[in-house]
């Protein structure tokens, strides 16, 4: 890898051609990937139990200009979308979408209520406070 493409931040590295900047919350890391349709944020919980799920709050963050998102096509397609994944080795995973918004403050308020939910039901730290 060179030394240029290292020094970029995840998302710009998984998508080259995002025409924004990714915005981020506290505790929350770039998960972006570029199986993905648009860059991703997330904050991982792990329950630190054998064969326990983990859990996290990711908030997708498409394209500004509908016309590069490969989901603008979609019926109500939106910007911002916020997810609830949970998955376990024993049970697989489970994906719901929580919150489809066109407002970067609605998501971040949505993202940040799900993880105090999640925080509230398990006393276990998110990855990212170890």
């Amino acid at each position: 890898m060179d030394q240029q493409h290292s020094k970029q931040p995840l998302y710009l590295q998984e998508f080259p051609d995002y025409d924004d900047k990714l915005r981020m919350i506290d505790g929350f890391v770039d998960a972006s990937y570029h199986n993905d349709a648009a860059p991703c944020i997330a904050k991982y919980y792990d329950l630190e139990k054998e064969d326990a799920p983990t859990t996290a709050v990711e908030v997708y963050q498409d394209y500004k200009n509908p016309e590069l998102s490969e989901l603008s096509g979609e019926p109500n397609h939106k910007r911002y979308n916020v997810f609830k994944n949970t998955y376990s080795s024993k049970d697989g995973g489970d994906i719901s979408c929580v919150l489809s918004t066109n407002s970067w403050e609605k998501a971040k308020k949505r993202a940040i209520q799900l993880t105090k939910e999640i925080e509230k039901k398990s006393p276990s730290k998110s990855a990212a406070e170890r």
